[in-house]
């Protein structure tokens, strides 16, 4: 167990598990491995074990705030137990249910954005969020004319699996390098973008957000090109515990920029921007389309264990 344990760990820290849903989801896995697979006296002995790997899954990387509130989820809701067949029991069972709560959150969170972007005709997204793939999915399905302008995203290039999902899904998609984005988005004689939507690893509790390095340029070229600005984003990552003007950062390998860089250069590679909420046209949310002001009122309502 402790060999797979380790294997999720580092699957997610080297970006094999990407995406904050499916490190949520991993995070979830390695718990229910810990109850199925380990052997315990007492029910106390597993819990302690549940909450150890819970904390080091979620803690993996730094801005993955949607798997650390899962696992706060589940240790709100552990009780005192008869057997350690109960305890196990009931484990599962509050993963489950924070997986369904994943679940029907992006429902709404696909049918706001829908309805919020229908009759645009030139979107322009940053990296991959399946929240904001499957958006601008549904959205050509009601307007087959609509045109999607999709980033490489380097180092990784996580751009290309929106653009390859995008594209099969028969929406006409155009692939542009990173630095290509600003002009893009500003400057209509390439393609007459009308808003950016991207999505979000980390919201924090006065609407500034974190994103894949890029989504800051791209927030302020939105700014001077007079387009709207959205994220869509799950208030199941509302981090109420973090400094929302200065959020740490993830940094990155320099290894995966240049891994054949000259001895002695120093590459700085953050993961992630931290944007603030004033280039915001708005939140596509679970609660609906959101304003900076109603993000903690809406959070705490759906989920007060948030606090």
């Amino acid at each position: 167990m402790r060999i797979k344990i380790s294997e999720i760990k580092e699957n997610i820290k080297s970006i094999k598990i990407q995406g904050a849903t499916n490190v949520a989801l991993a995070t979830l896995e390695g718990i229910k491995l810990v109850v199925n697979e380990g052997n315990y006296k007492t029910s106390s002995e597993l819990l302690e074990e549940v909450e150890r790997v819970g904390i080091e899954l979620s803690t993996a990387r730094e801005n993955e705030p949607l798997a650390r509130n899962g696992v706060k989820f589940l240790l709100g809701k552990l009780k005192d137990y008869e057997s350690v067949e109960e305890a196990k029991k009931h484990i599962v069972d509050v993963c489950d249910e924070y997986v369904s709560l994943i679940k029907k959150a992006k429902e709404k969170i696909f049918e706001s954005g829908v309805k919020e972007l229908k009759g645009k005709k030139v979107v322009l997204t940053h990296c991959h969020s399946s929240t904001t793939t499957k958006i601008l999915i549904e959205l050509s399905k009601k307007n087959p004319k609509l045109v999607v302008v999709s980033t490489e995203t380097r180092p990784l290039y996580q751009g290309r699996l929106t653009a390859k999902e995008l594209s099969a899904a028969g929406v006409k998609t155009y692939q542009i390098v990173d630095s290509a984005a600003p002009s893009f988005i500003e400057d209509d004689r390439y393609l007459p973008v009308e808003c950016v939507i991207v999505g979000n690893d980390e919201l924090l509790s006065n609407g500034n957000f974190v994103n894949k390095v890029g989504t800051y340029s791209m927030a302020l070229s939105a700014l001077v090109g007079k387009d709207e600005f959205y994220v869509a984003t799950s208030l199941l990552k509302l981090d109420l515990s973090k400094n929302p003007k200065f959020p740490e950062i993830e940094m990155r390998p320099g290894s995966e920029v240049w891994n054949e860089a000259p001895e002695g250069l120093q590459i700085i590679n953050p993961s992630f921007d931290m944007v603030d909420s004033k280039y915001v046209t708005g939140y596509i949310t679970e609660a609906g389309v959101i304003s900076v002001k109603e993000i903690k009122e809406k959070a705490l309502k759906l989920y007060p264990w948030l606090k």
